[in-house]
């Protein structure tokens, strides 16, 4: 399964597990629904929100944060 919005693929378990189970009923868990990139960006970083438009919002950008300025994993 695709999902266009964050560019991500999952199988059907996958899917369940990382973007259905935490629902509660039919309310979705948007946590699940949106992902964070981080790109080096010379010295600074870049991080982009994916996923937001899913709820109606825009994603969001920042370019030049430093590092230290959160957590931050491999992508």
């Amino acid at each position: 399964m695709w999902d266009e919005e964050t560019r991500e693929i999952f199988s059907p378990d996958a899917w369940h597990e990382k973007r259905l189970k935490s629902w509660s009923g039919d309310v979705p868990d948007t946590s699940s629904q949106t992902v964070i990139h981080i790109y080096k960006n010379d010295e600074l970083d870049r991080a982009i929100t994916l996923g937001m438009t899913k709820m109606g919002l825009p994603d969001v950008v920042f370019d030049s944060i430093s590092e230290s300025s959160g957590e931050q994993s491999e992508t």
